[in-house]
């Protein structure tokens, strides 16, 4: 087996992925590409690594990997499958160039997620990818011919970065592919639910809003019949698609749950399940989340009021960057106030 080597960062590291990336951008031309990532620790500045280029091709969707292993396959990459980890599709690398490690997943796959969370976190705090180089030189000096030794002893390092990143407010452009992945995920749960328990799905919160950055989470607020049948039959269907219920939630008229909590994170989807009222109820928490409908559909209509909300939310980002609490409670009054003059204006 090769043996683990780490070397010090080089920068010529960012140059040889540009050259194996746009080598990939150039067959994927006329085709739907997202984008190719460098991921891994050579993308990181100053980072000390094993001198192999890892890369992520980003499809819009699973249903584009067909064509994605049909054009990779002409630059002489060999599908591999997924190597044990579900969406993600390994490739080995083509005869006579650099190794390197492609992969291709699904835009918003929760892999690519750890990977670009995991990612960008080490490049925002150096100090953090300072130990971690440290933690890999001393693994590759103890386990030099043990791979999975190697590979194990980083485990939690990296889980512990992936909380704290999970832990950040982070907020990205608008990606056009979040509807496609609304509604890939609104079916998977009307299927694992059936119609005679859900009314509704819709697709909610910043990420609903053409042009609106926001955190990369996808909400859908899902409209049942009752909340209660809800907790008793809907809970385990949805724990089997990768979602985590919280119980402890003091609000009795809202189910939430969660993909991607750690170490399973960086989360990707919330679930939302309240019973859909007519008429929006002050006193009624979940009659009034199911009427933030009217906030999503105000600001769609409202490309000036979808500014504002952004320069909000970018304030309270970098106030707040590590508060999750604190971020959602100082958008409360705006997110209100929008919500009436919607109820007042209901033609626009």
């Amino acid at each position: 087996m090769e043996p683990v080597v780490i070397r010090d960062y080089d920068p010529q590291w960012p140059r040889q992925f540009e050259e194996v990336a746009a080598r990939v951008r150039a067959a994927f031309a006329g085709a739907s590409l997202a984008d190719v990532e460098h991921v891994g620790s050579t993308a990181v500045p100053g980072l000390a690594a094993k001198p192999i280029i890892d890369l992520d091709v980003v499809i819009p969707s699973e249903a584009d990997l067909p064509d994605a292993v049909s054009r990779l396959a002409t630059l002489g990459y060999v599908y591999e499958g997924d190597n044990g980890i579900p969406g993600r599709a390994a490739f080995l690398w083509p005869p006579g160039t650099p190794r390197h490690h492609l992969y291709v997943c699904a835009s918003g796959n929760p892999e690519l997620r750890r990977h670009l969370a995991f990612r960008d976190y080490l490049r925002a705090n150096p100090e953090e990818a300072h130990h971690y180089g440290a933690l890999k030189r001393e693994l590759a000096q103890r386990f030099r011919e043990d791979r999975r030794a190697y590979s194990d002893g980083k485990t939690e390092f990296v889980e512990t970065v992936l909380t704290k990143a999970e832990d950040e407010i982070a907020l990205v452009a608008y990606d056009p592919h979040w509807p496609e992945q609304f509604a890939h995920e609104a079916a998977r749960v009307r299927a694992a639910l059936g119609d005679d328990l859900v009314l509704a799905v819709e697709h909610f919160g910043s990420t609903a809003v053409p042009g609106l950055v926001a955190k990369p989470v996808i909400d859908l607020l899902v409209g049942v019949r009752s909340v209660a049948g809800a907790r008793e039959r809907a809970v385990a269907p949805l724990e089997a698609l990768g979602y985590s219920y919280w119980r402890d939630n003091p609000n009795p008229g809202h189910l939430f749950l969660v993909k991607g909590l750690p170490p399973n994170g960086p989360r990707t989807h919330h679930i939302h399940m309240v019973e859909p009222g007519a008429f929006p109820d002050p006193k009624n928490e979940a009659l009034l989340f199911w009427d933030r409908l009217l906030f999503r559909d105000y600001l769609r209509a409202h490309p000036d009021e979808a500014r504002r909300y952004e320069s909000l939310k970018r304030a309270l980002a970098a106030r707040h960057p590590g508060d999750r609490d604190a971020y959602t409670e100082g958008k409360t009054e705006y997110v209100y106030g929008v919500m009436q003059r919607a109820r007042a204006r209901p033609s626009e």
